[in-house]
């Protein structure tokens, strides 16, 4: 005999069951917001449309009140529009953002952004790893030859060597001939980026290579473009309006300027 008898619960009892059973199915099956971290610590993700072809991504620390610190004000940058995308300290999921004619994907764990024409064609990947302090990279793909990085050093493939980005002059390292570094990587496969900030060697020794930020204090933040310059005339101007035109004026006087000026005007031959 059984020591308790069977019984059935009342049909409105059995259907606020049912609700409560697909609501907590619902909530345990939905992606849980996980925040965006950078060399150890939260960070604030900023995306933007620079032009339809370029995209400008900030990571931002936050200071102890917990607000993001300002990016930082910039020698090399002339004022130029730009467009805010998305604004974010948590990703819930996959992220998609229309940026131009470009198409961006976001995710984490690490933070990985993915930016794509409208074609769907892979312009870059940029990862930025987690881990703290030394570990701390931003990664990006080299599958083809790549240009830029400055003056002097290995020419026409830079692949290969890790580079300090030191000019000569400001190291008691020996050097074979004149160091003029930039920070700004042509991909032959179509695709450029620009690391504006912080200052950091270049890993170019893998496949995926790396950006190595100096870290200074608690935390970092970084400031970068990714280009889609697949086509020769006239993409390459796309860094033009960030850069300005005229290199001799005093506040545009960078490597930056030189190397888009001269980009430009080679292209305006072809």
């Amino acid at each position: 005999m059984p020591l308790f008898r069977s019984f059935r619960l009342p049909p409105t009892l059995r259907r606020s069951g049912l609700v409560l059973f697909l609501a907590g199915a619902a909530v345990a099956a939905s992606p849980a917001s996980v925040p965006i971290r950078f060399a150890g610590h939260d960070m604030e993700l900023t995306i933007s449309e620079v032009s339809a072809r370029t995209v400008r991504l900030q990571l931002l620390a936050f200071d102890p009140q917990g607000r993001p610190h300002p990016t930082p004000a910039s020698d090399t940058l002339v004022p130029f529009p730009q467009i805010e995308k998305l604004r974010a300290r948590e990703i819930e999921g996959t992220k998609e953002l229309s940026v131009g004619e470009l198409r961006v994907a976001v995710v984490l764990k690490p933070l990985t952004v993915t930016v794509r024409r409208g074609d769907g064609t892979l312009v870059q990947t940029v990862s930025f790893v987690e881990e703290p302090f030394s570990e701390a990279a931003v990664t990006f793909q080299t599958g083809a030859p790549v240009l830029g990085l400055g003056e002097g050093g290995q020419q026409f493939d830079r692949r290969g060597a890790l580079l300090a980005m030191e000019a000569t002059g400001t190291t008691s390292k020996p050097r074979r001939g004149s160091i003029v570094p930039s920070p700004f990587v042509i991909g032959t496969e179509g695709w450029a980026l620009l690391v504006h900030q912080p200052d950091g060697r270049f890993d170019l020794r893998e496949a995926t290579a790396r950006f190595l930020p100096r870290i200074t204090g608690p935390a970092v933040s970084v400031d970068l473009f990714v280009i889609d310059c697949l086509i020769t005339s006239p993409r390459m101007a796309e860094i033009v309006p960030t850069y300005g035109t005229d290199y001799r004026k005093p506040e545009n006087a960078t490597q930056f300027n030189k190397l888009a000026l001269q980009a430009r005007k080679a292209l305006q031959l072809v």
